[in-house]
């Protein structure tokens, strides 16, 4: 896209004639990207993963915020850099909301997320770790920008999939295979699309569920007119998931 962009504007400002890309379609080169499908809770074709990430997660060796975010991702269905740019002073705990504004929103949407008794668990848990600070996952190593990228809890986790018999590689973390799921690889991004599917599973409407997750409404004529919010039925989505999370935890819990 950006080659092609590049090539174009190079023949507007007749740097050349031609751009040797104009004949060159997606599919002469791999084609349309696939939609990724992976989701770690049970759905009718494959079983529930969640209650073995829990029982991994506290001897993967993330670091203990870094373990909140999981569950504040699951829980909430926010994109990673939502969390990672996230403000303290952007939730209340008295009103169980959390609100994501414009500028932290990746389509510049402002939302505000409704927290389940079990997202505000894991927010709670994150508070007493970096509470201290403005932001809820800072940064402490980067002088330039005050929060921790979400490209770090990413690498963590990709970095704890390699074959058991693999060789540590020097410099990275010595529990390379602590977070290996058995349907196979699972990223970052894989945990919003669990949640939502999740809520899925549990009858939440498709509307319902994007709403959620701050997709905008598909037609024109609805972006258009429709400008409320169903926040009941939002509410209602994520206290069922929260629900059904917590019960997977607890039923690891009680096999400990």
């Amino acid at each position: 896209m950006y080659t092609k962009a590049m090539f174009r504007l190079a023949v507007k400002r007749e740097f050349i004639e031609y751009s040797v890309l104009d004949c060159v379609e997606k599919a002469d080169v791999g084609g349309k990207d696939k939609i990724r499908t992976r989701v770690l809770c049970a759905t009718r074709t494959k079983e529930d993963e969640l209650e073995e990430l829990y029982k991994l997660l506290p001897e993967s060796g993330l670091s203990r915020n870094l373990q909140c975010s999981v569950h504040i991702l699951l829980g909430t269905m926010c994109r990673g850099i939502e969390l990672f740019k996230g403000r303290w002073d952007h939730l209340n705990f008295d009103n169980s909301t959390w609100l994501i504004p414009d500028e932290n929103s990746k389509n510049g949407d402002p939302i505000i997320i409704h927290l389940s008794d079990y997202s505000k668990k894991w927010f709670a848990e994150l508070h007493k770790l970096t509470g201290h600070t403005d932001w809820m996952m800072p940064s402490v190593k980067s002088k330039d920008r005050p929060y921790m990228l979400p490209k770090v809890l990413s690498k963590a986790v990709c970095e704890r999939q390699r074959d058991p018999d693999a060789p540590p590689k020097k410099g990275r973390t010595k529990n390379h295979s602590t977070l290996i799921l058995p349907d196979g690889h699972w990223t970052v991004h894989d945990l919003r699309r669990t949640g939502a599917t999740q809520m899925q599973m549990l009858n939440v409407t498709p509307d319902i569920i994007d709403a959620c997750q701050n997709h905008r409404p598909l037609g024109s004529v609805r972006r258009r007119y429709q400008h409320g919010e169903s926040m009941d039925q939002m509410r209602n989505a994520w206290d069922l998931l929260g629900r059904s999370l917590a019960a997977k935890a607890d039923a690891h819990n009680q096999t400990v």
